[in-house]
Formats: structure tokens, C-alpha cells, sequence
């Protein structure tokens, strides 16, 4: 994942990653989403998942964790398994 600089959080998202974002057919703007990986790991013990979706069947996966927080660099999406939900309404 690329960090985004901040004082107080570090975000990383797979929009500018190898794995890029995951394919979710028939997701639109506005369709809620929930995300969860399916192998332990403990970088996902002190921050937050995130995914939404960004245009027609792309669901972008973030992780955010502490500024301080080294887990939340290097975060690849194609080195670990997510289950993606989208609902719709």
C-alpha cells in the first residue's frame, strides 16, 4: 500500500499497489460495503479496514492505524485474502 502522510493517522490503500483494487461485479457508487480478511494478521489488530466502492466493480480496500503505527506500511493486497460484501439498496 502507498502511505498517506499524516500527524496523527497513516493510511495506506490498494489503489496504488500491484493487486490494485478488487472486482466486485455490479458494485456502484453509493453501495455500502464491508470488508474482512479471511487469514489472521496481526497488522489488522490496531487499526481500522476500510473498503468503498470508487466507480462501477472496483471496491477500494484502506488500512488505517496510528501514525505510529509501522503495521499500517507495506500493506499488500495481494499477499492476503479479503471477504468483500456489497449491499445494495
Amino acid at each position: 500500500f502507498t502511505d498517506h502522510a499524516s500527524s496523527t493517522m497513516k493510511c495506506t490503500d490498494s489503489s496504488n499497489t500491484a493487486g490494485g483494487d478488487v472486482t466486485v461485479t455490479s458494485s456502484a457508487l453509493g453501495d455500502q460495503v464491508t470488508v474482512a480478511p479471511t487469514v489472521w494478521d496481526a497488522a489488522f489488530t490496531s487499526g481500522t479496514l476500510q473498503a468503498f466502492v470508487t466507480d462501477v466493480n472496483k471496491v477500494r480496500i484502506m488500512y488505517c492505524a496510528a501514525g505510529h503505527d509501522t503495521a499500517a506500511q507495506d500493506r499488500d493486497p495481494a499477499a492476503q485474502r479479503y471477504r468483500v460484501t456489497v449491499w445494495k439498496f
